[in-house]
């Protein structure tokens, strides 16, 4: 386990990293939820951002803080716990003494693509709508967004997974689902956002 002194003495990067990894190794489900959350709200910041540009040009609407605020909400209390169980149940279950093996890595991202990502997919659309105080609209968004998002998902997640479970250290995981998470949670943030 990593010591909190032997962060002192370091560039600001390496003090933010070893901090990052002391408060993993203390704390793993509040730091990945926390990771979680600011990559949901990096992800729906670029998202509105990137749009509201081309709106501002066109004259129309301003920056949703309440959006951004769902997707942290969403982030850190629903997505960051979720991943979280998720990967050690895979890492416990499919084939833990070769966990690197190519085998064990196709079944992880074949199992996280065709029950994780439709599940997530559901939460996440059922989670946005009861926190916009539209629960009852939850169905027929999942009916109308549950498929496009999925086939989006498809496209971006298998590679992404099929790198995660094949290089990226068990405990490091969720961070590097969360970095791309910034790009997917920019996907998510501008489907939910149509109508």
């Amino acid at each position: 386990m990593l010591a909190a002194k032997t962060c002192s003495n370091r560039s600001p990067m390496e003090h933010l990293w070893c901090g990052y990894r002391w408060s993993l190794s203390r704390r793993p489900l509040l730091t990945k939820s926390l990771t979680s959350m600011v990559g949901f709200v990096a992800g729906d910041m670029v998202a509105q951002l990137s749009a509201g540009a081309r709106l501002r040009l066109a004259g129309a609407r301003k920056y949703d803080v309440g959006r951004t605020f769902r997707m942290a909400v969403f982030g850190g209390a629903i997505a960051g716990p979720l991943s979280h169980v998720w990967f050690q149940a895979l890492d416990k279950t499919v084939l833990p003494d070769i966990p690197k093996h190519p085998i064990a890595v196709v079944i992880k991202s074949a199992a996280d693509q065709l029950f994780m990502a439709p599940l997530g997919t559901v939460l996440f659309y059922t989670s946005l709508r009861s926190m916009e105080s539209q629960a009852h609209m939850a169905m027929a968004t999942i009916k109308a967004k549950l498929v496009p998002t999925l086939k989006i998902n498809y496209k971006f997640w298998p590679l992404a997974h099929i790198i995660n479970f094949a290089m990226v250290p068990p405990p490091l995981r969720i961070l590097y689902v969360n970095c791309m998470s910034i790009l997917w949670a920019v996907v998510l943030s501008r489907i939910a956002a149509t109508t």
